[in-house]
């Protein structure tokens, strides 16, 4: 009887780790769920201004627009009006441009205006 007991017991522990395994996934998954659909997240209103600003250049494929937006970048970055993220970000963008990818930063550019609006 006292195998039976034990077994009994074993089995418990298992459903019970098996819930907490459960939960700890779906809360893990949700909250990746709700966080990792944005790239940038939230931005300042400079650094949404930049991107503005990427965004129209990219479209125009205007390369000395995007020398004085890059200039933009870095007087906003000494001046403190960016995060290091969002010049980082705002810099990648800039330079997947200077390289020719003028559609791949647009759309960089893009989604880090939409998320601002969500």
């Amino acid at each position: 009887m006292s195998v039976i007991l034990f077994g009994s017991r074993r089995t418990s522990s298992v459903r019970r780790a098996t819930s907490l395994i459960r939960y700890l996934l779906f809360t893990l998954m949700t909250s990746l769920f709700v966080s990792g659909c944005q790239k940038y997240g939230e931005v300042s209103p400079k650094a949404y201004e930049l991107a503005t600003a990427l965004y129209s250049v990219c479209n125009r494929q205007d390369t000395a627009r995007l020398e004085k937006v890059e200039s933009l970048i870095a007087e906003s970055t000494k001046a403190a009006e960016l995060s290091s993220s969002e010049e980082k970000w705002l810099t990648s963008i800039l330079e997947s441009a200077r390289s020719g990818s003028w559609e791949s930063a647009a759309s960089a550019a893009r989604t880090m205006m939409e998320e601002q609006q969500h």
